[in-house]
């Protein structure tokens, strides 16, 4: 009896979560860490900064700001702001220094009468603890509303595929499907991380498309559970030529299958094609690459598969139509 195991070693990064670095972003601690002429909190409860601005000048003329130290990192600027004004107006918002020479990354947002939640992605070049959150209104005549402001350090968000990759077309009697969702697959499978990752499944894209998914990852398994083979959900694979998986990865620059029989002997070995970072790669590897010479006997298997996304589609298949 034969397992086969699949082994997969990928370049990952781990990725912290964020919080916000502002205490007072609610305006519920009254003007805490608030300045400037545009400061005016109104409510009791649910407080928020209201300002009017009746003359349009230089922006930077009516301002309200909130000291923050800053270093040359990229910032997440999140808040909520609206206006009273029709036709609506502009307001400038971002990070910079309270004093000369006024450094600052800032974006000129849009406002409407309807409250808008906007996330703006800000690079600081500089480092300066009497740095600030800018939001400077005094451009265009108006009430300018301003809420729910969070600073937070910015976290790229993880890669991902937005949709799966293409359905296989192979006939149906020259599959074994292990898993997908083109074939059925005859036999039940067991996820397992060895350790090595975290895995999420299924995992659902925008397309609705369905994959596993494996974070944090350095290997991690995919086995057939048992049915249909009564002994250790293994199964026999002997009339199969080839193994086809598609595999997705933001970063990965090598990838590595080994299968592994039950009574001894394994192989390791590259798969022999190119890595498409951020793209679907659809690989199908020549068993006999692991049966010759006394290598890997493929009656009977399990395997180990570990991606970034995926493993989707993955199947043995016979082109000549040997039916099992």
């Amino acid at each position: 009896m034969k397992k086969l195991f699949l082994l997969l070693f990928l370049m990952t990064i781990s990725l912290g979560q964020s919080q916000n670095l502002i205490t007072n972003g609610d305006f519920e601690s009254g003007t805490v860490g608030w300045n400037g002429n545009a400061l005016n909190i109104i409510g009791t409860t649910n407080k928020y900064n209201s300002a009017s601005v009746g003359a349009a000048g230089n922006a930077y003329d009516v301002n309200l700001s909130y000291a923050q130290s800053i270093s040359a990192i990229k910032y997440k600027l999140t808040f909520d702001a609206s206006t009273d004004r029709p036709g609506g107006r502009t307001m400038v918002a971002g990070i910079g220094l309270q004093g000369a020479p006024y450094d600052s990354a800032v974006q000129t947002v849009n406002l409407t009468t309807t409250s808008q939640t906007f996330e703006l992605v800000l690079n600081s070049y500089w480092s300066n603890s009497a740095s600030r959150i800018i939001f400077d209104m005094g451009a265009a005549v108006g009430q300018v509303d301003i809420d729910n402001v969070k600073l937070e350090v910015y976290v790229a968000p993880d890669p991902a595929p937005t949709a799966g990759p293409a359905a296989p077309t192979r006939n149906a009697g020259d599959v074994r499907s292990v898993y997908g969702t083109t074939y059925t697959n005859p036999d039940t499978y067991i996820l397992s991380t060895f350790g090595g990752s975290t895995i999420t499944e299924p995992y659902s894209l925008a397309d609705a498309s369905t994959v596993i998914k494996y974070s944090n990852h350095s290997y991690s398994g995919l086995a057939a559970n048992g049915s249909p083979d009564p002994v250790g959900g293994n199964w026999d694979a002997s009339t199969m030529t080839h193994l086809h998986i598609d595999v997705w990865s933001p970063d990965f620059v090598s990838f590595k299958i080994k299968l592994e029989s039950i009574g001894g002997g394994n192989r390791e070995l590259e798969v022999p094609f190119t890595k498409v970072q951020g793209s679907w790669n659809s690989y199908d590897i020549d068993l006999s690459t692991y049966t010759s010479g006394g290598g890997v006997d493929l009656s009977r298997l399990k395997w180990i598969v570990p991606v970034t996304f995926g493993p989707n589609n993955v199947l043995l298949y016979n082109p000549l139509g040997v039916i099992i």
